[in-house]
C-alpha cells in the first residue's frame, strides 16, 4: 500500500529557488556598469534588497525594489538596460510573494526593454525565465515553457564556463520542474499515460542537469540534493519505487552533510523516501522516518501546521495498512484536528495557490482516511462513538465541492460597502501575510545552520503568533455578528444529535462519502443512526453513474432510435445500483416517505429517485415496448427525494427566521439571447439543436477570462423556453410585466430586478456547472450576452453575483439544459451554486438533470407548481413526486412512461417544510 504524498515539484526546490532568486539578485549589480557615482547608489540600494529578502522581510525587499527602478528610470531612463534589469528583479519578487498580475505586467515590461540588446542576451534570458516562472505558478504552462525554452536557448549561446553551465543547469531544471507540475495535474485527471510522458521528461531533465551542477557546485552540494529528491519524487509518482529509492537516500545523505538534523529539509526528504519504502512493504523503515519527520515538523513548524498534518497522516495511512488499526485512528485523530485548527489561516477569498482552494479542500482526502480508519476500528471493536466521529470528519472531506465558488464570493463580498465588508478584508489581508511569513519562515529555517538569521527567525515566528492570534479573535467576531456568513464561508460540521434534532418523524437523511477504494454511507432518521461501507471507490462509482445514465439525455435517446440502435435507459442497472447505495441502511429508511440526500464526488451527477427497489421481472429492452418503466419499482414511489449541499444546509434552511410574505408570486427569466443574429427557431432543448457544450473550461481562455464567441457558438438559442415561463406565469397568477425573454433575459435585468418581492425566482437557460477551471470557473447561468460585455454584465450569472441578489423566494427554478451535474459524473458546483442562491435567500431550487424535452419539462413544472397552490403543506419534493408520477401513469402517450421524460427534475435544499 502506498502512502500518496501528493504536492506540487515547486516546493520541493525552496533552496533551489531562494538561490536563483539571490543569484539574480547579485547578478543585477553585476551587471550594472559602475562608471559613474550614481549607479553605485543604485548598487547600494540594491545590496539592501538582497539583505531584506535574506531577512525574509519581503514587502520591505519589494518596497525597495520598486525605489530601484524609480531612481533607475530617473536617472537612464524608461527603456535603458538597468532599467530592464531591475524591472526583472522586481518581477521576480512579486511573483514569490504570489502577486503574479503584477509580476506578469513588470516581467513583461523588463522583457520588451532588454529584447533590444545583442549578442548573448543572459538578461533577456533571466527575464524569460522569471515570466515562465510566473506563468508555471498560475498552471499555465504552456506559456510557461515556451518561455523557458526561448530562456534556455539564450542560455546556450553563453560563452563556456561555469556562468553558462549554472544558469544552463537552471534553466533546464526550470523546465524539469515544470513537467513534474504538469504530470501531477494529469495524474489527478486520470491521465495517466500522459502523466507518465510528462515525468519521463522531467527525468530526461534532471539527469542532464546532475552532471552539469555536480562539476560547478560540487558532487555533494545541496543543489545536487534538490535534483537528486526531484528525480526520486517523479520515480515515485511513475510508480516506479525501486528507482526512486537511490535518488531519495542520496538526497538524504547530501542534505543530512549540510543540513541540521531539525531543519525541515530533512523532513520532507524522510518523508519523500518513507513513502517509497511503503510502496515496496518496508514499513518498519517508513516509520521510522515518518516518526523522525514528525518530530522535526511538530517542533520547527508546530502540531498544527500542513506540513505536521502530512506527516500524521501518512503515518494514520501506514498504520492502516499494517494493521494496527488504533494507532491508524489516533493518527488521523491528530492530523484531521490539526487541519481544522489551521484553516483560519485559509480565509475566504484567499487563494493558497492557484487552483488549490482551502486548507481543507487540499486536506480532504485526509479526513476520507480517518473514517476508512475509524470503520476498520469500528468492525474490530464496536463503538457508538466511533459513527458519530466519522459523521463528522465526512462533513468536513465533503467541504471541497463548494471551495471554488465560496472563494470568488469572498472576493466580491469584501468589496462591498456592508458592515462584514471590513472584517472580511481584514481575514483576507492576515491570511495573506500569514502565508507569507511562514513561507519566509520555513525558508529561513531550512538554510544551513551557519547561514540562517537567528534573529530574522525569531522575529518571524513572532510574528506569525500575533497573526494567528489576531485572527482566530476576527473568527470569534464574525461568528457572533454576522453568522450567516460565517456559515457560508466557513461551515462547521453538524453531530448526529444535531441533525437528528432537526430531522421529522417522515424523515431519514443519506449522507456518502467516497473514498478511494471504497465508499460510505451514513443514515439518519429522528432516533437512529447508521454507517455502512460501500465496496466502490471513487472511479468505480463514476464509471457506474455514467453507465446509470445512458438513455436518459433525450436529445441522445432520439439520436439512437434514428440510427437504429436504441439506447436505453437499464432498469437491472438502476436496481443493482439501489442494492449496492441504499440497501446496506435499507431498514432505516424504508418506512420514512421524505428522503434528503447529501451525496458528493461522483453521486452529485445521479438522479437517486430514478433508483430501482426491486429487480425488474421483465427487462425493458424494446423501444416500442417502454411498459416495464412504468411498472418498475421506482424509489420515487416510496419516498419523495431532495438533495442538499451538505449536512449543516438543513440547520441554515430550517432555522432561518420566517420572513414576511413577498406579496408577488413569480419572475421569470428565459429564452436568453447569446448571438447577434441568433439561430433559428424551434425546439433547441430536443432536436438536433442540442448544445454543443464541451465542459464548462472550454468556455474561458487561458488568461481566465470568457470567451463569449465559443460561448455564443456552443449555446443555441431556447425560444420554447419562453412558453414555459408563460405558462407558469399563469399558472401562479403573475403580471406579464414580470416576465423577461430575449434580449430581457439579461444579467445586468437580473441585478437590477427587485428580486426580494417574488415568492418563486424562474431561470430557463443554459446552466454551466461541468467541471472546473482551476482558480477561475465558478457555476453560473447563462444570460444574454451583451454587445458590450462590462464586468458586472459579461451574460455569465456566477454563483459569486449570485450570492450577492437579495431574494425571498420560496424557490428558485432553474429549468435549465444539464444544471444538475456536468457532462462528467461527479460535477460537485452545483452544492456551490446552491449555497450562494441559499445565502442570497432562497430555501430551494429546481434543478435538471439533463437536457430536458420542453413539452415535459413545462407539464411536469406547472403541475408541480398546481399542487402546491392547492395545498403548499405537501411541500416541495413531494409536489414534484407527485407531477412525475401523474406523467409517468398517463397511459395516453407512450413515451410518458420513459424516465427521460418524466424524471429530469430535482429538489435541492429545503424540500419538506413550507
Amino acid at each position: 500500500m502506498r502512502v500518496s504524498l501528493k504536492g506540487k515539484f515547486v516546493p520541493e526546490n525552496v533552496r533551489l529557488a531562494l538561490c536563483a532568486i539571490l543569484l539574480a539578485l547579485a547578478f543585477v549589480i553585476f551587471a550594472m556598469d559602475n562608471s559613474e557615482a550614481q549607479q553605485n547608489n543604485l548598487a547600494a540600494l540594491n545590496q539592501r534588497v538582497i539583505r531584506a529578502y535574506q531577512a525574509g522581510q519581503k514587502a520591505e525587499a519589494i518596497a525597495l525594489a520598486e525605489q530601484t527602478v524609480t531612481l533607475s528610470r530617473a536617472q537612464f531612463g524608461d527603456n535603458h538596460k538597468n532599467t530592464g534589469l531591475l524591472l526583472s528583479q522586481l518581477g521576480n519578487l512579486y511573483r514569490d510573494s504570489a502577486r503574479f498580475a503584477d509580476a506578469e505586467k513588470t516581467l513583461k515590461s523588463a522583457v520588451a526593454i532588454l529584447e533590444r540588446g545583442s549578442g548573448p542576451n543572459f538578461e533577456l534570458a533571466q527575464a524569460l525565465n522569471n515570466l515562465g516562472g510566473v506563468y508555471m505558478n498560475q498552471e499555465l504552462y504552456p506559456e510557461a515553457e515556451k518561455l523557458f525554452q526561448r530562456s534556455l536557448a539564450l542560455y546556450e549561446k553563453l560563452p563556456p564556463g561555469k556562468q553558462r553551465n549554472v544558469f544552463r543547469g537552471n534553466g533546464i531544471n526550470n523546465l524539469a520542474v515544470l513537467y513534474g507540475n504538469e504530470a501531477n495535474a494529469r495524474a489527478e485527471s486520470g491521465e495517466v499515460a500522459e502523466a507518465n510522458a510528462a515525468y519521463d521528461r522531467m527525468i530526461a531533465m534532471i539527469n542532464e542537469v546532475i552532471p552539469l551542477w555536480s562539476k560547478e557546485f560540487g558532487p555533494t552540494h545541496q543543489n545536487i540534493s534538490v535534483l537528486y529528491q526531484n528525480r526520486g519524487e517523479a520515480y515515485s509518482k511513475r510508480g516506479e519505487p525501486g528507482n526512486a529509492e537511490p535518488d531519495l537516500r542520496e538526497a538524504l545523505k547530501l542534505r543530512l552533510k549540510f543540513l541540521a538534523p531539525k531543519n525541515p529539509v530533512i523532513a520532507t526528504t524522510r518523508n519523500s523516501l518513507a513513502n517509497v519504502l511503503i510502496a515496496q512493504r518496508k514499513y518498519p523503515e517508513a516509520e521510522d522516518l515518518l516518526i523522525g519527520a514528525l518530530q522535526i515538523r511538530t517542533e520547527v513548524l508546530g502540531p498544527d501546521h500542513p506540513s505536521t498534518a502530512r506527516n500524521l497522516n501518512a503515518l494514520a495511512t501506514l498504520n492502516a495498512a499494517t494493521g494496527n488499526v488504533a494507532n491508524a485512528v489516533n493518527y488521523s485523530r491528530k492530523a484531521t484536528l490539526a487541519v481544522i485548527n489551521h484553516a483560519a489561516t485559509e480565509t475566504l477569498g484567499v487563494r493558497q495557490q492557484q487552483g488549490a482552494g482551502g486548507l481543507v479542500e487540499q486536506r480532504a482526502p485526509y479526513f476520507v482516511q480517518h473514517v476508512a480508519n475509524l470503520y476498520l476500528l469500528n468492525a474490530a471493536s464496536p463503538a457508538p462513538d466511533l459513527g458519530g466521529e466519522a459523521f463528522t470528519a465526512a462533513q468536513w472531506a465533503m467541504q471541497s465541492a463548494t471551495a471554488g465558488a465560496v472563494q470568488q464570493l469572498g472576493i466580491r463580498l469584501a468589496s462591498s460597502g456592508d458592515a462584514a465588508a471590513a472584517l472580511v478584508r481584514e481575514n483576507q489581508d492576515l491570511a495573506t501575510t500569514w502565508r507569507e511569513r511562514d513561507k519566509s519562515l520555513v525558508a529561513a529555517m531550512s538554510q544551513p545552520e551557519a547561514q540562517q538569521n537567528k534573529a530574522a527567525i525569531t522575529a518571524l515566528r513572532q510574528e506569525v503568533g500575533r497573526l494567528e492570534e489576531r485572527q482566530r479573535t476576527l473568527q470569534a467576531r464574525l461568528q457572533k455578528d454576522f453568522p450567516d456568513y460565517a456559515a457560508l464561508s466557513n461551515p462547521r460540521p453538524l453531530d448526529i444529535e444535531q441533525a437528528q434534532r432537526l430531522i421529522g418523524d417522515g424523515e431519514a437523511m443519506l449522507v456518502f462519502l467516497p473514498g478511494e477504494k471504497e465508499s460510505y454511507v451514513f443514515a439518519v432518521t429522528h432516533t437512529d443512526f447508521d454507517w455502512r461501507v460501500i465496496p466502490l471507490g471513487r472511479n468505480d462509482l463514476a464509471k457506474k453513474v455514467k453507465e446509470f445514465r445512458r438513455g436518459l439525455d433525450v436529445v441522445e435517446l432520439n439520436e439512437s432510435i434514428a440510427a437504429g440502435k436504441p439506447v436505453l435507459f437499464n432498469l437491472d442497472g438502476a436496481f443493482e445500483l439501489y442494492s449496492t447505495l441504499l440497501a446496506p441502511v435499507e431498514t432505516l429508511i424504508k418506512d420514512k416517505p421524505n428522503l434528503a440526500v447529501v451525496p458528493a464526488g461522483p453521486l452529485t451527477a445521479l438522479p437517486f429517485h430514478l433508483l430501482v427497489t426491486e429487480r425488474p421481472a421483465v427487462p425493458a429492452s424494446d423501444v416500442r415496448n417502454l411498459g416495464p418503466y412504468r411498472d418498475a419499482a421506482w424509489l420515487l414511489r416510496r419516498h419523495a427525494v431532495t438533495v442538499l449541499p451538505s449536512v449543516g444546509s438543513l440547520k441554515a434552511l430550517r432555522t432561518v427566521a420566517m420572513r414576511s410574505d413577498p406579496g408577488k408570486p413569480f419572475v421569470g427569466f428565459g429564452d436568453p439571447l447569446f448571438q447577434s443574429s441568433p439561430a433559428p427557431s424551434g425546439n433547441q432543448r430536443t432536436a438536433s439543436g442540442k448544445p454543443s457544450t464541451r465542459g464548462y473550461a472550454d468556455y474561458w481562455n487561458a488568461r481566465g477570462s470568457v470567451d463569449r464567441g465559443k460561448l455564443a457558438e456552443a449555446l443555441p438559442r431556447l425560444e420554447d423556453t419562453a412558453v414555459e415561463i408563460k405558462s407558469i406565469a399563469t399558472t401562479l397568477g403573475a403580471s406579464p410585466s414580470d416576465i423577461f425573454l430575449g434580449q430581457a433575459a439579461s444579467e445586468a435585468q437580473v441585478k437590477r430586478a427587485a428580486l426580494s418581492n417574488y415568492r418563486v425566482v424562474y431561470f430557463a437557460t443554459h446552466g454551466l456547472i461541468a467541471g472546473e477551471v482551476r482558480g477561475v470557473g465558478e457555476p453560473s447561468l447563462a444570460l444574454s450576452i451583451p454587445a458590450n460585455p462590462t464586468a458586472e454584465d459579461d451574460g455569465l450569472l456566477t454563483a459569486s453575483e449570485v450570492a450577492q441578489l437579495k431574494l425571498n423566494a420560496d424557490w428558485v427554478v432553474l429549468s435549465a439544459c444539464n444544471t444538475m451535474a456536468g457532462e462528467v459524473p461527479g460535477a460537485d458546483a452545483l452544492s456551490g451554486l446552491a449555497r450562494a442562491f441559499f445565502y442570497a435567500g432562497s430555501r430551494a431550487l429546481l434543478v435538471s438533470h439533463w437536457a430536458v424535452d420542453s413539452a415535459a419539462a413545462t407539464k411536469l413544472t406547472t403541475t408541480t407548481f398546481d399542487i402546491l397552490a392547492k395545498d403548499a403543506t405537501v411541500g416541495r419534493a413531494e409536489a414534484l413526486r407527485r407531477a412525475m408520477l401523474a406523467y409517468m401513469d398517463d397511459r395516453t402517450e407512450e413515451r410518458a412512461s420513459y424516465p427521460a421524460y418524466w424524471g429530469p427534475f430535482s429538489v435541492v435544499g429545503e424540500g419538506v417544510t413550507k
